[in-house]
Protein backbone atom coordinates (compact mmCIF):
# COMPACT_ATOMS: atom_id res chain seq x y z
CA UNK A 1 0.00 0.00 0.00
CA UNK A 2 2.99 2.09 -0.18
CA UNK A 3 3.58 2.15 -3.44
CA UNK A 4 0.04 3.62 -3.71
CA UNK A 5 0.45 7.26 -4.17
CA UNK A 6 3.27 6.61 -6.79
CA UNK A 7 0.84 4.73 -8.69
CA UNK A 8 -1.62 6.91 -8.87
CA UNK A 9 0.81 9.85 -9.89
CA UNK A 10 2.19 7.78 -12.59
CA UNK A 11 -1.49 7.02 -13.80
CA UNK A 12 -2.07 10.94 -14.21
CA UNK A 13 1.05 11.90 -15.64
CA UNK A 14 -0.02 9.26 -18.47
CA UNK A 15 -3.54 10.49 -18.68
CA UNK A 16 -2.05 13.87 -18.94
CA UNK A 17 0.36 12.97 -22.01
CA UNK A 18 -2.42 10.78 -23.23
CA UNK A 19 -5.00 13.48 -23.87
CA UNK A 20 -2.58 15.81 -25.77
CA UNK A 21 -1.20 12.75 -27.78
CA UNK A 22 -4.94 12.25 -29.08
CA UNK A 23 -5.67 15.95 -30.18
CA UNK A 24 -2.17 15.75 -31.81
CA UNK A 25 -3.97 12.89 -34.07
CA UNK A 26 -6.55 15.31 -34.95
CA UNK A 27 -4.52 16.58 -38.46
CA UNK A 28 -2.98 12.84 -38.42
CA UNK A 29 -5.93 11.43 -39.24
CA UNK A 30 -6.60 9.67 -42.57
CA UNK A 31 -9.36 10.37 -44.92
CA UNK A 32 -10.47 9.50 -48.00
CA UNK A 33 -12.50 12.12 -50.05
CA UNK A 34 -13.71 13.31 -53.39
CA UNK A 35 -15.45 16.71 -54.03
CA UNK A 36 -15.74 19.36 -56.58
CA UNK A 37 -17.31 22.33 -57.46
CA UNK A 38 -18.25 22.91 -53.81
CA UNK A 39 -17.99 26.02 -51.43
CA UNK A 40 -15.26 25.67 -49.12
CA UNK A 41 -17.00 25.50 -45.99
CA UNK A 42 -18.96 22.60 -47.60
CA UNK A 43 -15.85 20.51 -48.02
CA UNK A 44 -14.02 21.69 -44.98
CA UNK A 45 -17.97 20.11 -43.27
CA UNK A 46 -17.24 17.07 -44.92
CA UNK A 47 -13.62 16.58 -43.88
CA UNK A 48 -14.84 17.27 -40.25
CA UNK A 49 -17.42 14.57 -41.22
CA UNK A 50 -15.10 11.62 -41.89
CA UNK A 51 -12.40 12.44 -39.03
CA UNK A 52 -14.63 12.73 -36.50
CA UNK A 53 -13.51 16.05 -35.44
CA UNK A 54 -14.59 19.32 -35.67
CA UNK A 55 -13.33 23.17 -37.39
CA UNK A 56 -13.37 26.06 -36.19
CA UNK A 57 -12.45 29.48 -37.93
CA UNK A 58 -13.32 33.32 -38.21
CA UNK A 59 -15.87 33.08 -41.84
CA UNK A 60 -14.41 36.88 -42.40
CA UNK A 61 -10.50 35.52 -43.01
CA UNK A 62 -11.63 32.46 -44.91
CA UNK A 63 -13.45 32.26 -47.73
CA UNK A 64 -16.21 30.22 -47.07
CA UNK A 65 -18.11 30.41 -50.09
CA UNK A 66 -15.67 30.23 -52.53
CA UNK A 67 -16.09 27.28 -54.82
CA UNK A 68 -13.89 24.74 -55.22
CA UNK A 69 -12.47 20.68 -55.05
CA UNK A 70 -10.74 17.97 -52.90
CA UNK A 71 -9.44 14.65 -53.76
CA UNK A 72 -7.52 12.49 -50.98
CA UNK A 73 -7.37 8.83 -51.22
CA UNK A 74 -5.74 8.16 -47.21
CA UNK A 75 -4.46 10.84 -47.08
CA UNK A 76 -3.85 12.99 -44.02
CA UNK A 77 -6.11 15.96 -42.87
CA UNK A 78 -3.22 18.33 -43.17
CA UNK A 79 -2.53 17.08 -46.44
CA UNK A 80 -5.73 18.47 -47.59
CA UNK A 81 -5.93 21.67 -45.58
CA UNK A 82 -3.11 22.71 -47.52
CA UNK A 83 -3.95 21.66 -50.43
CA UNK A 84 -7.11 23.68 -50.02
CA UNK A 85 -5.94 26.68 -48.05
CA UNK A 86 -2.08 26.72 -49.02
CA UNK A 87 0.42 28.77 -46.89
CA UNK A 88 -1.11 31.63 -45.30
CA UNK A 89 -2.80 29.72 -42.76
CA UNK A 90 -2.15 27.26 -39.95
CA UNK A 91 -3.94 25.24 -38.16
CA UNK A 92 -4.31 24.52 -33.93
CA UNK A 93 -5.73 21.29 -32.20
CA UNK A 94 -7.44 21.84 -29.00
CA UNK A 95 -10.04 18.87 -27.57
CA UNK A 96 -12.01 17.63 -30.63
CA UNK A 97 -11.37 20.81 -32.44
CA UNK A 98 -8.96 22.12 -35.45
CA UNK A 99 -9.07 25.79 -35.86
CA UNK A 100 -7.96 27.73 -38.52
CA UNK A 101 -6.20 30.81 -38.79
CA UNK A 102 -4.23 33.07 -41.21
CA UNK A 103 -0.57 32.62 -40.51
CA UNK A 104 0.95 35.73 -39.03
CA UNK A 105 4.31 36.90 -40.14
CA UNK A 106 6.72 39.15 -38.84
CA UNK A 107 7.00 41.94 -41.42
CA UNK A 108 10.32 42.53 -41.18
CA UNK A 109 12.64 43.48 -44.27
CA UNK A 110 15.03 41.48 -46.20
CA UNK A 111 16.19 41.82 -49.34
CA UNK A 112 16.97 39.35 -52.41
CA UNK A 113 19.87 40.31 -55.00
CA UNK A 114 21.43 38.55 -57.64
CA UNK A 115 22.33 39.36 -61.05
CA UNK A 116 19.66 38.53 -64.38
CA UNK A 117 22.21 36.69 -67.34
CA UNK A 118 20.76 35.38 -70.34
CA UNK A 119 20.10 31.52 -70.86
CA UNK A 120 21.29 30.64 -73.76
CA UNK A 121 24.62 33.02 -74.08
CA UNK A 122 25.17 34.28 -70.76
CA UNK A 123 25.19 37.51 -71.32
CA UNK A 124 24.22 39.80 -68.10
CA UNK A 125 20.55 41.63 -69.19
CA UNK A 126 19.94 45.21 -68.06
CA UNK A 127 16.43 46.90 -67.95
CA UNK A 128 14.81 43.85 -66.96
CA UNK A 129 11.61 44.24 -64.89
CA UNK A 130 12.28 41.87 -61.29
CA UNK A 131 9.02 42.00 -58.81
CA UNK A 132 6.70 40.30 -56.43
CA UNK A 133 3.66 40.48 -57.48
CA UNK A 134 1.61 40.36 -54.24
CA UNK A 135 3.58 42.88 -52.51
CA UNK A 136 4.01 45.45 -55.63
CA UNK A 137 7.20 45.80 -55.58
CA UNK A 138 9.73 45.97 -58.60
CA UNK A 139 12.73 47.19 -59.45
CA UNK A 140 15.05 47.33 -62.96
CA UNK A 141 18.38 45.61 -63.05
CA UNK A 142 21.33 48.38 -63.92
CA UNK A 143 23.37 48.02 -66.65
CA UNK A 144 25.23 45.29 -65.24
CA UNK A 145 22.14 43.14 -65.23
CA UNK A 146 22.13 43.37 -61.47
CA UNK A 147 18.81 43.55 -59.04
CA UNK A 148 18.28 44.38 -55.57
CA UNK A 149 14.42 43.60 -54.44
CA UNK A 150 13.54 44.91 -50.60
CA UNK A 151 10.35 42.73 -49.51
CA UNK A 152 8.73 42.38 -46.28
CA UNK A 153 8.03 38.94 -44.67
CA UNK A 154 4.36 38.77 -45.06
CA UNK A 155 3.74 35.00 -46.86
CA UNK A 156 5.96 31.35 -46.37
CA UNK A 157 7.03 32.16 -49.99
CA UNK A 158 8.39 34.94 -51.93
CA UNK A 159 6.74 34.82 -56.02
CA UNK A 160 9.26 36.55 -58.71
CA UNK A 161 9.07 36.68 -61.54
CA UNK A 162 11.62 38.50 -64.25
CA UNK A 163 10.02 40.08 -67.50
CA UNK A 164 11.95 41.66 -70.48
CA UNK A 165 11.07 42.27 -73.75
CA UNK A 166 12.37 39.67 -76.19
CA UNK A 167 12.10 37.10 -73.53
CA UNK A 168 9.83 34.43 -71.61
CA UNK A 169 8.68 35.64 -68.51
CA UNK A 170 10.51 33.49 -65.52
CA UNK A 171 8.89 33.02 -61.88
CA UNK A 172 10.60 31.49 -58.70
CA UNK A 173 9.07 30.52 -55.71
CA UNK A 174 12.20 31.60 -53.14
CA UNK A 175 11.93 31.11 -49.58
CA UNK A 176 11.01 34.55 -47.44
CA UNK A 177 12.54 36.12 -44.19
CA UNK A 178 15.86 36.14 -45.43
CA UNK A 179 18.51 37.95 -47.21
CA UNK A 180 19.13 35.87 -50.28
CA UNK A 181 21.44 36.21 -53.40
CA UNK A 182 19.66 34.13 -56.23
CA UNK A 183 21.09 35.15 -59.68
CA UNK A 184 18.10 34.32 -62.59
CA UNK A 185 19.09 33.14 -66.19
CA UNK A 186 16.06 33.97 -68.49
CA UNK A 187 15.29 32.60 -72.37
CA UNK A 188 14.80 34.50 -75.43
CA UNK A 189 11.75 34.10 -77.47
CA UNK A 190 12.40 32.39 -80.32
CA UNK A 191 9.78 33.44 -83.06
CA UNK A 192 8.96 30.33 -85.43
CA UNK A 193 6.41 32.57 -87.07
CA UNK A 194 5.09 36.12 -86.56
CA UNK A 195 2.00 37.12 -84.43
CA UNK A 196 -0.28 39.85 -85.15
CA UNK A 197 0.28 42.43 -83.23
CA UNK A 198 -2.67 45.08 -82.09
CA UNK A 199 -1.93 48.49 -81.46
CA UNK A 200 -3.81 50.20 -78.87
CA UNK A 201 -4.77 53.45 -77.00
CA UNK A 202 -2.89 51.59 -74.08
CA UNK A 203 0.64 51.67 -75.93
CA UNK A 204 0.13 55.38 -76.99
CA UNK A 205 0.57 56.74 -73.41
CA UNK A 206 3.80 57.83 -73.07
CA UNK A 207 3.53 59.50 -76.19
CA UNK A 208 1.26 61.73 -74.86
CA UNK A 209 2.31 65.71 -73.83
CA UNK A 210 2.00 64.66 -69.98
CA UNK A 211 3.76 61.14 -70.68
CA UNK A 212 6.42 62.57 -72.57
CA UNK A 213 7.16 64.98 -69.73
CA UNK A 214 6.34 63.67 -66.37
CA UNK A 215 7.04 59.60 -67.29
CA UNK A 216 10.67 58.69 -66.49
CA UNK A 217 12.41 56.28 -68.58
CA UNK A 218 12.38 54.17 -66.17
CA UNK A 219 8.45 53.51 -65.55
CA UNK A 220 8.40 53.37 -69.87
CA UNK A 221 11.12 51.06 -70.06
CA UNK A 222 8.78 49.48 -67.01
CA UNK A 223 5.71 49.74 -68.70
CA UNK A 224 7.15 47.42 -72.22
CA UNK A 225 8.36 44.58 -69.84
CA UNK A 226 5.06 44.67 -67.87
CA UNK A 227 2.22 45.17 -70.81
CA UNK A 228 0.97 41.58 -69.93
CA UNK A 229 0.66 42.40 -66.19
CA UNK A 230 -2.13 44.02 -64.24
CA UNK A 231 -3.64 44.06 -60.82
CA UNK A 232 -6.57 45.26 -58.78
CA UNK A 233 -5.83 46.68 -55.66
CA UNK A 234 -8.49 49.09 -53.47
CA UNK A 235 -6.93 52.14 -53.26
CA UNK A 236 -3.52 54.24 -53.49
CA UNK A 237 -1.42 57.97 -52.75
CA UNK A 238 0.99 59.14 -54.65
CA UNK A 239 3.54 62.09 -54.53
CA UNK A 240 4.36 61.59 -58.36
CA UNK A 241 4.59 58.91 -60.70
CA UNK A 242 6.70 55.95 -58.91
CA UNK A 243 6.57 57.75 -55.30
CA UNK A 244 3.43 56.18 -53.90
CA UNK A 245 2.04 53.14 -52.20
CA UNK A 246 2.41 51.13 -55.57
CA UNK A 247 6.21 51.80 -56.38
CA UNK A 248 7.08 51.74 -59.85
CA UNK A 249 4.39 49.32 -60.30
CA UNK A 250 1.64 52.02 -60.10
CA UNK A 251 1.30 51.90 -64.17
CA UNK A 252 0.27 48.08 -63.48
CA UNK A 253 -2.50 48.61 -61.08
CA UNK A 254 -6.36 49.56 -61.40
CA UNK A 255 -7.52 51.31 -58.53
CA UNK A 256 -10.83 51.77 -56.77
CA UNK A 257 -9.81 54.64 -55.22
CA UNK A 258 -6.52 56.95 -56.47
CA UNK A 259 -5.13 59.81 -54.57
CA UNK A 260 -2.33 62.02 -56.24
CA UNK A 261 -0.86 64.68 -54.06
CA UNK A 262 0.94 66.22 -56.80
CA UNK A 263 0.46 63.33 -59.40
CA UNK A 264 -0.27 59.81 -60.40
CA UNK A 265 0.54 57.20 -63.37
CA UNK A 266 -1.79 54.43 -62.84
CA UNK A 267 -2.99 51.60 -65.37
CA UNK A 268 -6.87 53.06 -64.25
CA UNK A 269 -9.07 53.83 -62.11
CA UNK A 270 -12.82 51.92 -61.33
CA UNK A 271 -13.98 54.35 -58.89
CA UNK A 272 -12.91 57.97 -57.78
CA UNK A 273 -9.23 59.78 -58.51
CA UNK A 274 -8.60 62.96 -57.48
CA UNK A 275 -4.99 64.51 -58.58
CA UNK A 276 -3.73 67.97 -57.23
CA UNK A 277 -2.20 68.67 -60.50
CA UNK A 278 -2.79 65.42 -62.87
CA UNK A 279 -3.81 61.83 -63.48
CA UNK A 280 -2.09 59.54 -66.19
CA UNK A 281 -3.98 56.31 -66.34
CA UNK A 282 -2.79 53.79 -69.32
CA UNK A 283 -6.47 51.72 -69.51
CA UNK A 284 -9.65 52.61 -68.72
CA UNK A 285 -10.95 55.02 -66.11
CA UNK A 286 -14.79 54.90 -64.76
CA UNK A 287 -17.25 56.71 -62.57
CA UNK A 288 -15.23 60.17 -61.56
CA UNK A 289 -11.58 61.54 -62.02
CA UNK A 290 -10.52 65.06 -61.17
CA UNK A 291 -7.66 67.28 -62.15
CA UNK A 292 -6.07 70.44 -60.85
CA UNK A 293 -4.64 70.96 -64.50
CA UNK A 294 -4.50 67.91 -66.43
CA UNK A 295 -6.48 64.12 -67.10
CA UNK A 296 -4.88 61.70 -69.60
CA UNK A 297 -6.12 58.73 -69.82
CA UNK A 298 -4.89 55.53 -72.73
CA UNK A 299 -8.41 53.94 -72.92
CA UNK A 300 -12.08 55.65 -72.41
CA UNK A 301 -13.51 57.16 -69.75
CA UNK A 302 -17.18 56.37 -68.42
CA UNK A 303 -18.49 59.02 -66.09
CA UNK A 304 -17.27 62.22 -65.11
CA UNK A 305 -14.34 63.74 -65.55
CA UNK A 306 -13.00 67.20 -64.83
CA UNK A 307 -9.81 69.46 -65.68
CA UNK A 308 -8.63 72.19 -64.39
CA UNK A 309 -6.94 73.06 -68.01
CA UNK A 310 -7.26 69.84 -70.12
CA UNK A 311 -8.85 66.22 -70.59
CA UNK A 312 -7.31 64.08 -72.86
CA UNK A 313 -8.82 60.79 -73.31
CA UNK A 314 -7.22 58.01 -76.17
CA UNK A 315 -10.53 56.09 -76.32
CA UNK A 316 -14.16 57.28 -76.21
CA UNK A 317 -15.93 59.07 -73.73
CA UNK A 318 -19.18 58.29 -72.26
CA UNK A 319 -20.43 60.71 -69.86
CA UNK A 320 -19.30 64.45 -68.66
CA UNK A 321 -16.19 65.73 -69.70
CA UNK A 322 -15.21 69.67 -67.99
CA UNK A 323 -11.98 71.65 -68.82
CA UNK A 324 -10.64 74.56 -67.95
CA UNK A 325 -9.38 74.93 -71.84
CA UNK A 326 -9.91 72.12 -73.63
CA UNK A 327 -11.50 68.58 -74.14
CA UNK A 328 -9.77 66.17 -76.57
CA UNK A 329 -10.49 62.49 -77.80
CA UNK A 330 -9.50 60.14 -80.06
CA UNK A 331 -12.84 58.22 -80.89
CA UNK A 332 -16.35 58.92 -80.05
CA UNK A 333 -17.94 60.63 -77.03
CA UNK A 334 -21.74 59.76 -76.06
CA UNK A 335 -22.52 62.51 -73.46
CA UNK A 336 -21.91 66.35 -72.48
CA UNK A 337 -18.47 68.15 -73.05
CA UNK A 338 -17.68 71.71 -71.71
CA UNK A 339 -14.88 73.29 -72.98
CA UNK A 340 -13.40 76.90 -72.06
CA UNK A 341 -11.90 76.94 -75.50
CA UNK A 342 -11.97 73.83 -77.72
CA UNK A 343 -13.77 70.39 -77.39
CA UNK A 344 -11.84 68.34 -80.50
CA UNK A 345 -13.12 64.97 -81.33
CA UNK A 346 -11.68 62.52 -83.85
CA UNK A 347 -14.91 60.40 -84.66
CA UNK A 348 -18.78 61.16 -83.37
CA UNK A 349 -20.90 63.11 -80.57
CA UNK A 350 -23.74 62.09 -79.60
CA UNK A 351 -25.49 64.34 -76.95
CA UNK A 352 -24.13 68.11 -76.36
CA UNK A 353 -21.00 69.72 -76.90
CA UNK A 354 -20.09 73.57 -75.99
CA UNK A 355 -16.86 75.22 -76.43
CA UNK A 356 -15.68 79.00 -75.77
CA UNK A 357 -14.12 79.34 -79.30
CA UNK A 358 -14.20 75.94 -81.27
CA UNK A 359 -16.34 72.40 -81.30
CA UNK A 360 -14.60 69.89 -83.70
CA UNK A 361 -15.70 66.75 -84.44
CA UNK A 362 -13.75 63.95 -87.05
CA UNK A 363 -17.21 62.30 -88.01
CA UNK A 364 -20.68 62.96 -87.64
CA UNK A 365 -22.71 64.69 -84.81
CA UNK A 366 -25.75 64.63 -83.03
CA UNK A 367 -27.88 66.58 -80.41
CA UNK A 368 -26.83 70.25 -79.54
CA UNK A 369 -23.72 72.02 -80.50
CA UNK A 370 -22.72 75.54 -79.18
CA UNK A 371 -19.20 77.74 -80.33
CA UNK A 372 -18.20 80.85 -79.47
CA UNK A 373 -16.48 81.43 -82.83
CA UNK A 374 -17.04 78.34 -84.68
CA UNK A 375 -18.60 74.37 -85.15
CA UNK A 376 -16.61 72.13 -87.57
CA UNK A 377 -18.12 68.77 -88.22
CA UNK A 378 -16.42 66.44 -90.77
CA UNK A 379 -19.54 64.16 -91.47
CA UNK A 380 -23.38 64.67 -90.81
CA UNK A 381 -25.02 66.68 -88.36
CA UNK A 382 -28.85 66.44 -86.93
CA UNK A 383 -29.68 68.69 -84.19
CA UNK A 384 -29.51 72.38 -82.61
CA UNK A 385 -26.38 74.22 -82.90
CA UNK A 386 -25.37 77.75 -82.72
CA UNK A 387 -21.76 79.24 -83.85
CA UNK A 388 -20.56 83.00 -83.21
CA UNK A 389 -19.14 83.47 -86.68
CA UNK A 390 -19.68 79.65 -88.30
CA UNK A 391 -21.23 76.42 -89.08
CA UNK A 392 -19.45 73.81 -91.26
CA UNK A 393 -20.64 70.60 -91.91
CA UNK A 394 -18.66 68.44 -94.18
CA UNK A 395 -21.76 66.12 -94.68
CA UNK A 396 -25.15 66.88 -94.40
CA UNK A 397 -26.80 69.28 -91.65
CA UNK A 398 -30.32 68.70 -90.73
CA UNK A 399 -31.75 70.06 -87.78
CA UNK A 400 -31.72 73.72 -86.62
CA UNK A 401 -28.58 75.52 -87.16
CA UNK A 402 -27.33 79.35 -86.55
CA UNK A 403 -24.81 81.41 -87.21
CA UNK A 404 -23.95 85.30 -86.69
CA UNK A 405 -21.74 85.18 -89.83
CA UNK A 406 -22.01 81.82 -92.27
CA UNK A 407 -22.91 77.99 -92.48
CA UNK A 408 -21.60 75.84 -94.86
CA UNK A 409 -22.74 72.29 -96.10
CA UNK A 410 -22.41 69.99 -97.88
CA UNK A 411 -25.91 69.49 -98.80
CA UNK A 412 -28.86 70.84 -96.14
CA UNK A 413 -32.27 69.76 -94.98
CA UNK A 414 -33.13 71.31 -92.17
CA UNK A 415 -33.58 74.84 -91.00
CA UNK A 416 -30.52 77.45 -91.35
CA UNK A 417 -30.14 81.08 -90.12
CA UNK A 418 -27.02 83.24 -91.04
CA UNK A 419 -26.07 86.75 -93.42
CA UNK A 420 -24.65 83.69 -95.85
CA UNK A 421 -25.50 80.59 -96.15
CA UNK A 422 -23.43 77.90 -98.58
CA UNK A 423 -24.65 74.42 -99.32
CA UNK A 424 -23.79 72.53 -102.71
CA UNK A 425 -27.48 71.28 -102.64
CA UNK A 426 -30.27 72.40 -100.35
CA UNK A 427 -33.55 71.56 -99.78
CA UNK A 428 -34.32 72.50 -96.61
CA UNK A 429 -35.12 76.37 -95.35
CA UNK A 430 -32.57 78.87 -95.17
CA UNK A 431 -32.91 82.36 -93.63
CA UNK A 432 -30.05 85.20 -94.25
CA UNK A 433 -28.94 87.74 -96.89
CA UNK A 434 -27.30 85.14 -99.45
CA UNK A 435 -28.42 81.47 -99.44
CA UNK A 436 -25.60 79.58 -102.31
CA UNK A 437 -26.00 76.41 -103.28
CA UNK A 438 -25.03 74.79 -106.71
CA UNK A 439 -28.70 73.37 -107.37
CA UNK A 440 -30.75 76.39 -105.85
CA UNK A 441 -32.33 79.44 -107.17
CA UNK A 442 -30.33 82.80 -107.81
CA UNK A 443 -31.91 85.49 -109.55
CA UNK A 444 -31.05 89.28 -110.17
CA UNK A 445 -34.35 91.09 -110.63
CA UNK A 446 -34.78 95.16 -112.08
CA UNK A 447 -38.35 96.22 -111.59
CA UNK A 448 -40.80 99.15 -111.29
CA UNK A 449 -43.78 99.86 -109.07
CA UNK A 450 -46.13 102.29 -108.10
CA UNK A 451 -43.90 103.69 -104.98
CA UNK A 452 -40.63 103.71 -106.45
CA UNK A 453 -39.62 103.99 -109.93
CA UNK A 454 -36.63 101.86 -109.75
CA UNK A 455 -35.82 98.57 -107.87
CA UNK A 456 -32.81 96.23 -107.65
CA UNK A 457 -33.04 92.55 -105.75
CA UNK A 458 -31.32 90.00 -105.78
CA UNK A 459 -33.39 86.53 -104.71
CA UNK A 460 -31.06 83.40 -103.30
CA UNK A 461 -32.11 80.12 -102.10
CA UNK A 462 -34.11 77.52 -103.13
CA UNK A 463 -37.82 77.23 -104.80
CA UNK A 464 -39.53 76.33 -101.53
CA UNK A 465 -37.74 79.65 -100.48
CA UNK A 466 -35.36 82.20 -101.17
CA UNK A 467 -34.32 85.30 -99.55
CA UNK A 468 -34.67 89.14 -101.11
CA UNK A 469 -32.08 91.55 -100.42
CA UNK A 470 -33.23 94.95 -102.19
CA UNK A 471 -32.81 98.37 -102.64
CA UNK A 472 -34.71 101.02 -104.33
CA UNK A 473 -34.73 104.98 -105.48
CA UNK A 474 -37.28 107.27 -107.14
CA UNK A 475 -35.96 108.57 -110.81
CA UNK A 476 -37.11 112.10 -109.87
CA UNK A 477 -34.51 113.81 -107.90
CA UNK A 478 -36.01 117.16 -108.04
CA UNK A 479 -38.84 116.87 -106.42
CA UNK A 480 -39.89 113.30 -105.67
CA UNK A 481 -36.77 112.01 -104.10
CA UNK A 482 -36.85 108.45 -102.19
CA UNK A 483 -34.38 105.64 -101.44
CA UNK A 484 -35.55 102.07 -99.90
CA UNK A 485 -33.41 98.72 -98.64
CA UNK A 486 -35.12 96.03 -97.00
CA UNK A 487 -35.49 92.09 -96.66
CA UNK A 488 -38.23 89.95 -97.85
CA UNK A 489 -38.73 86.03 -98.58
CA UNK A 490 -40.53 84.27 -101.81
CA UNK A 491 -41.61 81.37 -103.16
CA UNK A 492 -42.05 80.15 -106.71
CA UNK A 493 -43.96 77.45 -108.11
CA UNK A 494 -43.45 75.99 -111.82
CA UNK A 495 -46.66 76.30 -113.88
CA UNK A 496 -44.52 74.40 -116.53
CA UNK A 497 -41.55 74.40 -118.29
CA UNK A 498 -41.64 78.61 -118.94
CA UNK A 499 -44.52 80.04 -116.69
CA UNK A 500 -44.26 80.24 -112.68
CA UNK A 501 -46.38 81.31 -109.63
CA UNK A 502 -44.25 83.66 -107.72
CA UNK A 503 -45.20 85.07 -103.93
CA UNK A 504 -43.25 87.62 -102.30
CA UNK A 505 -43.12 89.11 -98.99
CA UNK A 506 -40.60 92.24 -98.57
CA UNK A 507 -40.18 94.88 -95.76
CA UNK A 508 -38.04 98.01 -96.24
CA UNK A 509 -37.22 100.92 -94.79
CA UNK A 510 -37.50 104.28 -96.90
CA UNK A 511 -35.08 107.47 -96.52
CA UNK A 512 -37.62 110.87 -96.78
CA UNK A 513 -34.70 113.03 -95.90
CA UNK A 514 -33.88 112.19 -92.43
CA UNK A 515 -32.26 108.81 -91.16
CA UNK A 516 -34.07 108.99 -87.49
CA UNK A 517 -37.48 106.87 -87.25
CA UNK A 518 -37.47 106.36 -91.06
CA UNK A 519 -40.91 105.40 -92.45
CA UNK A 520 -41.34 101.31 -93.05
CA UNK A 521 -42.78 100.13 -95.87
CA UNK A 522 -44.33 96.17 -96.16
CA UNK A 523 -45.17 95.01 -99.90
CA UNK A 524 -47.04 91.44 -100.08
CA UNK A 525 -46.44 90.94 -104.38
CA UNK A 526 -47.66 87.97 -105.98
CA UNK A 527 -46.86 87.53 -109.75
CA UNK A 528 -46.92 85.87 -112.87
CA UNK A 529 -43.27 85.11 -114.13
CA UNK A 530 -42.44 84.01 -117.81
CA UNK A 531 -38.77 82.99 -118.85
CA UNK A 532 -37.95 84.24 -122.41
CA UNK A 533 -34.50 82.00 -122.49
CA UNK A 534 -31.95 80.23 -119.92
CA UNK A 535 -30.55 83.19 -118.37
CA UNK A 536 -33.80 85.66 -118.44
CA UNK A 537 -37.44 86.36 -117.77
CA UNK A 538 -40.07 88.82 -117.13
CA UNK A 539 -42.72 88.90 -114.59
CA UNK A 540 -46.03 91.26 -113.93
CA UNK A 541 -48.08 91.11 -111.00
CA UNK A 542 -50.64 93.13 -108.41
CA UNK A 543 -49.37 94.24 -105.01
CA UNK A 544 -50.24 95.41 -101.64
CA UNK A 545 -48.59 97.85 -99.36
CA UNK A 546 -48.81 98.63 -95.62
CA UNK A 547 -46.54 101.72 -94.90
CA UNK A 548 -45.73 102.93 -91.26
CA UNK A 549 -44.88 106.93 -91.91
CA UNK A 550 -43.06 108.75 -89.79
CA UNK A 551 -44.58 111.45 -87.31
CA UNK A 552 -41.53 113.94 -89.10
CA UNK A 553 -42.88 115.03 -92.36
CA UNK A 554 -40.73 114.34 -95.56
CA UNK A 555 -38.04 116.57 -96.21
CA UNK A 556 -37.63 119.25 -98.86
CA UNK A 557 -37.65 117.49 -102.34
CA UNK A 558 -38.60 114.04 -100.79
CA UNK A 559 -41.55 111.79 -101.29
CA UNK A 560 -44.67 111.49 -99.24
CA UNK A 561 -44.71 107.76 -100.64
CA UNK A 562 -48.64 107.55 -99.66
CA UNK A 563 -50.57 107.65 -103.15
CA UNK A 564 -54.01 109.72 -102.89
CA UNK A 565 -56.00 106.46 -103.10
CA UNK A 566 -54.66 105.11 -100.09
CA UNK A 567 -56.66 103.23 -97.42
CA UNK A 568 -56.92 104.02 -93.79
CA UNK A 569 -56.12 101.02 -91.71
CA UNK A 570 -55.16 102.20 -88.20
CA UNK A 571 -53.81 106.09 -87.20
CA UNK A 572 -50.29 104.75 -88.07
CA UNK A 573 -51.15 102.89 -90.79
CA UNK A 574 -51.85 103.00 -94.46
CA UNK A 575 -52.70 100.94 -97.02
CA UNK A 576 -53.29 100.37 -100.70
CA UNK A 577 -53.49 98.00 -103.89
CA UNK A 578 -50.62 98.38 -106.54
CA UNK A 579 -48.66 96.52 -108.96
CA UNK A 580 -45.29 95.81 -109.92
CA UNK A 581 -43.43 94.76 -113.18
CA UNK A 582 -40.23 93.74 -114.32
CA UNK A 583 -37.22 91.81 -115.32
CA UNK A 584 -34.73 88.96 -113.99
CA UNK A 585 -31.37 87.40 -115.18
CA UNK A 586 -29.76 84.39 -114.39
Amino acid sequence: MRHRPRLILLLTGLCCFALPLRAQQLLGRKISLTLSGRPLKTILAAMAQKGGFYFSYNSNSLPGDSVTGIDLHNQTVRQGLDGLLGEDYEYRETGGYIIIRPRVYNGEAYTISGYVTDKTTGEKIPSASVYEKRQLVAVLTDERGFYRLRLRHRHAHTLLTVSRMGYNDTVLSLPAGSNLRQDIAISPLRFVYLRPVTITPYSKIEGTRLGRFFLSSRQKVQDINLSRFFADKPFQYSLVPGLGTHGELSAQVVNKFSFNILGGYTAGVNGFELGGLFNVDKKDVQYVQVAGLFNTVGGGVRGFQLGGLQNQVLSAVSGVQVAGLDNTVKEAVNGFQLGGLFNTDKKDLQFAQVAGLFNIVGGGARGFQLGGVFNHVSGDFSGFRGAGIGNITLGGSRGLQFAGIFNRSRYQEGVQIAPVNIADSATGYSFGLVTLSRNGYRRLSLSWNETLDINLAFKSGNKHLYNIVLAGANADMQRNKAFSFGYGLGNTFSLGTRLAFITELTGQAVYTGSWKNMPFLTRLQPALEWRLGRDVAVFAGPAFSVFFPDATPPGDGYSKIIPAHSLFITRHARGWWGMQAGISLF
